[in-house]
């Protein structure tokens, strides 16, 4: 499938759920996100990066340390 829009991206977000009844909501930020910015190691303390170990370049949480 090719995903030619953002508006049908969306709509095939909008219709997922589970069998529970769980849907989900979808928003698009319009924010520019400046890429490649390094952390600072104070940010990191505060809150540690902890990464799945399935594809952890894309599942990753990020909380703060006391949590």
């Amino acid at each position: 499938m090719i995903l030619k829009t953002v508006e049908l991206v969306k709509d095939l977000i909008r219709r997922a759920h589970t069998r529970m009844g769980l849907k989900v909501t979808v928003g698009i930020l319009k924010k520019f996100y400046e890429t490649k910015r390094e952390v600072t190691d104070r940010f990191l303390e505060a809150f540690p990066i902890q990464f799945d170990d399935f594809l952890p370049d894309w599942n990753y949480v990020v909380c703060p340390a006391s949590y």
